[in-house]
């Protein structure tokens, strides 16, 4: 029993009900017009889910999230649809059922170049606290067993670690893509708590913004500027193993590199930097 939003996104659940994506596809016109307005639309007419049983009642808070049934990635940067089809036909020879679909943002005009949604469900839910790390590990197996990037796509990661977050429905038949395969995907990862700083290195710290440590380490360390597609990840894991020792948590370490997105960076920008820091701070 999913979740649902009937009529925008305001508000607490309207609904919980079994879904079948086939069905539900099935059951969609072939086309729909251009939407006019998207975040208007977002508001008061989409259709969303978020892929969980509640608790109780139709509370929308993370704490009523009972368990997690699927992952799904947002991708923000689409520009050619047939690159993405050719990604697309690599999950597909992986024989491991998925969705995927166009977003609101890709139907109407929009900060977004493209967009689509990518919808994974698991053969097992997980726990809601494990999300994030789920979410880590089936982008790196996408990467080094599939062959696709996510990241070169805009991959919403942080959306698709919050719990509870909503995520809209297909829209139309076109253009949405059904594979069922063999198998679902069954998360390995076993929950690990976050670690927790000792007091002397919080209070070596104190005062001293990520930022400003960051700025001091690569002039006192004389490490070099990002220079484009020549030194970016080793410099980059360089900053994230200094933050790290130094006593800075994984968010705070994330915030110490967002000056950088001034520099040259080979398109490295907070997503990458959010997925390089997680094997930093496990």
């Amino acid at each position: 029993m999913m979740a649902f939003k009937i009529a925008g996104n305001r508000g607490a659940y309207d609904v919980v009900d079994d879904f079948d994506i086939k069905i539900f596809i099935e059951s969609l016109p072939l086309k729909i017009p251009p939407i006019v307005d998207v975040q208007t639309y977002k508001d008061f007419e989409a259709t969303y889910f978020t892929p969980s049983n509640l608790i109780e009642g139709l509370t929308r808070r993370r704490e009523n999230i009972k368990d997690i049934q699927a992952i799904i990635f947002d991708l923000d940067f689409v520009p050619d649809l047939h690159e993405l089809d050719q990604d697309l036909m690599k999950l597909v020879n992986f024989d491991m059922e998925f969705h995927a679909w166009q977003t609101p943002s890709s139907l109407g005009s929009s900060k977004h170049e493209g967009g689509m949604r990518l919808y994974i469900p698991l053969s097992v839910p997980i726990e809601p606290k494990l999300l994030p790390q789920a979410v880590d590990e089936i982008v790196k197996t996408f990467i080094l067993e599939v062959g696709i990037n996510l990241l070169n796509y805009g991959a919403d990661i942080k959306a698709s670690k919050t719990v509870g977050r909503l995520m809209g429905l297909p829209l139309q038949q076109y253009l949405t893509f059904s594979w069922y395969g063999s198998w679902r995907y069954a998360v390995q990862s076993k929950y690990k708590a976050p670690k927790h700083k000792s007091r002397k290195g919080r209070q070596t710290n104190r005062g001293v913004s990520p930022e400003k440590f960051v700025k001091d380490y690569m002039r006192k360390h004389n490490v070099p500027e990002l220079v484009l597609g020549h030194n970016v990840h080793n410099t980059l894991q360089q900053l994230i193993g200094a933050l790290s020792k130094a006593g800075f948590e994984q968010e705070q370490a994330i915030e110490g590199l967002e000056f950088l997105s001034g520099i040259p960076t080979h398109g490295m920008g907070d997503i990458e930097k959010e997925v390089m820091t997680s094997s930093a701070y496990k």
